[in-house]
């Protein structure tokens, strides 16, 4: 978030996050909760407005695309998004 604030586009931030992961260790797993705009708002009441997250979720999408996150539908229950992350982590668990 910060990064947009500053007005890094997408290329900026994956670049950004190149140099990040080289001074730390690079995590194994990536994952981009992904959610419509308009049950975002519905769900939160600090949002300024719709434009804000309607930016902000493209550059996201792309950035994770562009860096092979994987991308979990935040529309879902908690529940279910909670089982496919753990999905996800014993997939990528038993591949290392």
């Amino acid at each position: 978030n910060f990064s947009l604030n500053i007005g890094l586009k997408s290329i900026d931030i994956v670049k950004l996050y190149g140099y990040i992961i080289f001074f730390f260790p690079k995590p194994f797993l990536n994952i981009l909760i992904d959610i419509d705009e308009k049950i975002a708002m519905e769900r939160k009441d600090d949002i300024p407005h719709l434009n804000y997250l309607s930016i902000r979720r493209n550059i996201y999408i792309e950035v994770a695309k562009s860096l092979n996150f994987y991308i979990i539908d935040g529309s879902k229950k908690k529940e279910i998004i909670l089982q496919e992350m753990k999905g996800l982590l014993n997939v990528v668990l038993k591949s290392k």
